[in-house]
């Protein structure tokens, strides 16, 4: 009996240490960007290449997943998303699933193919309490923006969106 003691010994420290380093996590009440960006939003400006949006008193509703803009008839686009709070200025990529057709050849023949895939936008975001802004180029090639500028620029456009947390 004494053996089993002494061999659980590391174990029960080992599981002390994970509880003390959780405890001390839950302390501090830091909460990561993941967590803090979560709820239900209002858009209080919306600009695309420096004019005034379509988006401007939609709601935006941000789970742990997906990012989804409301109008007055319901939901007008959803996307999953991601985040990189780890750049300056913060990334964040919006992935929109699309369906795709290729032809392909089958037993000599042509056929075309529909096949679904994902296309991500790479943004930018700034959290700052209880405001969110959020920059994304319209295309897939587009490189991150590095500023909340909403001038086009080059041939692909881009969106600004400064968000109020709903209380």
């Amino acid at each position: 009996m004494k053996r089993l003691g002494v061999a659980l010994l590391p174990l029960a420290a080992l599981l002390f240490a994970i509880g003390c380093q959780q405890g001390d996590k839950d302390k501090s009440g830091a909460k990561s960007d993941a967590e803090l960006i979560q709820g239900t939003w209002k858009v209080v400006s919306s600009e695309q290449d420096g004019q005034e949006a379509e988006f401007k008193d939609h709601k935006v509703v941000i789970s742990e997943k997906d990012f989804a803009i409301w109008g007055d008839d319901g939901e007008i686009v959803k996307w999953t998303y991601k985040l990189d709070p780890s750049t300056s200025p913060k990334g964040i990529d919006f992935g929109e699933t699309r369906d795709r057709s290729k032809v392909v050849k089958k037993d000599g023949k042509e056929e075309k193919v529909e096949e679904k895939h994902t296309v991500y936008n790479k943004g930018i975001y700034e959290l700052d309490g209880d405001t969110l802004k959020v920059r994304y180029p319209h295309g897939e090639e587009a490189p991150r923006p590095k500023s909340f500028t909403s001038k086009n620029t080059g041939n692909i456009g881009t969106q600004v969106l400064v968000l109020k947390r709903n209380k």
